[in-house]
């Protein structure tokens, strides 16, 4: 095998871990435990060091406007080193979201092959499928844990690496909007069933308000790009709802994870997604407190930022906690909003940079579609709104929690978006031509190497 197969093959299996171990797989290091650097670094490092970056940045630089991605970069990481001498490991600990970033330059040079766009997407649903499956153990998550081996968290508390449920019906959201997008080639009936029966099941077993949100959020983009899943779409949730609404009449009780244990209902989802803006309701309450608790968090570094300009524009920065809180197991660093926590350690340059960033990568996205649109290829217009849905599944995530901050959910997003872009430059270079109807492969020679 060539050192681009090896990384190829490297890269594949930690995105795969990560998206199906998800937080318990965050936490192993080399050395384990401690400050010692995560598998998803090391990989990283790996692979910045083996690609060929005189063939892949200028084909990076034809595909988007790079400047912004070289001031996020360039910024939040210097300034994170810069604080190193100071803070020591938790400084680097502090800016895992600008460092796995890279991860999405990676993925370009991964999928400056063609052969290795299309192994990815052949792996795609198998790592979503296996997400679907690992979900089911949610309610018993603690009986399975102690079956699990455990690891200590850099924090300095155990964490179980398998059976690790932290966010992880985002993952299962994904694998929802992939049956929309992808089963429906093959049995629209089929899939309809499917992707009914899994987000029933995810919003029954999660229960999260982000959940909810998520599910609002996915309706609309499929409206927006692809209309033909927005009806279908529409009836799961409303056939879902009426479920809920039916439920006690036919003496079907489901028990909820939170709240002291109410029965599942379509009363008690609306007092708890309204908790999610401060409603406070009997057995809601620690829902709503935790509102209080963020917007306490949130107003306490408004402050702290706006006392001068230099923390306006360059950010507290990087080492320290942004919160003084102690949760029940380790210290809380973030302000539980992925956002804040950018202007926060990086001001407005590391705030700005990253939201144009994401504009480039969207108009790049929509402008691929109407290509693809034109080749009336169904399969490549999933590939471009899968990675749109994951983006903003987690970027409701990151409103509320430190989604980003999370190597589990940065990583395979980010290495997403490094393929998608191959991807799109592939199509540029005319890498893709019709076989048979309705598919496409690659034209005979596409591909650089990388």
């Amino acid at each position: 095998m060539t050192i681009s197969q090896i990384r190829e093959s490297m890269l594949l299996w930690i995105v795969a871990l990560y998206w199906v171990l998800g937080a318990g797989f965050m936490q192993l290091r080399i050395p384990p435990g401690g400050a010692g650097v995560p598998l998803g670094e090391v990989v990283l490092i790996l692979s910045l060091l083996t690609i060929n970056h005189s063939q892949t940045a200028p084909q990076f630089s034809r595909t988007i406007f790079v400047w912004p991605f070289l001031v996020w970069w360039g910024y939040c990481i210097g300034k994170a080193m810069f604080a190193f001498p100071e803070y020591g490991f938790w400084a680097l600990r502090d800016a895992t979201h600008p460092i796995e970033s890279l991860f999405l330059y990676v993925g370009f040079a991964f999928g400056m092959r063609v052969e290795a766009i299309e192994r990815y997407w052949r792996w795609v649903p198998v790592i979503l499928t296996l997400v679907a499956i690992h979900s089911m153990g949610f309610p018993i998550d603690e009986t399975l844990q102690a079956f699990s081996p455990s690891v200590q968290a850099a924090a300095g508390y155990s964490s179980s690496i398998l059976f690790n449920y932290v966010g992880y019906y985002t993952f299962v959201m994904l694998s929802i909007c992939y049956v929309m997008l992808f089963g429906v080639q093959k049995s629209a009936v089929k899939s309809f069933m499917l992707a009914g029966g899994m987000l029933f099941a995810v919003v029954v077993i999660y229960h999260y308000r982000t959940l909810y949100l998520q599910i609002i959020m996915m309706i609309i983009l499929f409206g927006f790009l692809r209309p033909g899943a927005f009806g279908k779409s529409t009836v799961i949730v409303l056939l879902g709802i009426t479920g809920l609404a039916l439920a006690p009449a036919l003496g079907v009780e489901f028990q909820t994870q939170f709240a002291g244990g109410q029965s599942f209902s379509l009363e008690f989802i609306t007092k708890h997604f309204a908790s999610s803006f401060g409603y406070s309701a009997q057995g809601v309450e620690s829902s709503a407190s935790g509102y209080q608790l963020r917007l306490i968090w949130w107003a306490d570094l408004y402050s702290r930022i706006t006392a001068s300009l230099d923390n306006i524009i360059f950010g507290l920065g990087y080492g320290f906690p942004l919160v003084n809180f102690a949760g029940h197991e380790a210290e809380v660093r973030e302000p539980h909003n992925s956002f804040i926590s950018t202007v926060s350690r990086a001001g407005l340059i590391g705030l700005s940079a990253y939201l144009l960033m994401f504009l480039i990568l969207f108009l790049r996205v929509f402008k691929a579609l109407r290509v693809v649109r034109r080749m009336q290829w169904k399969a490549g217009q999933g590939r471009l709104i899968l990675v749109v849905m994951f983006t903003a599944f987690l970027w409701i995530n990151a409103f509320t929690e430190d989604a980003m901050e999370k190597p589990f959910f940065a990583i395979p997003l980010y290495f997403m978006w490094g393929v998608t872009l191959a991807f799109i430059r592939q199509i540029d270079l005319g890498a893709y031509v019709r076989s048979k109807e309705p598919a496409f492969t690659a034209a005979e020679g596409a591909g650089r190497p990388s």
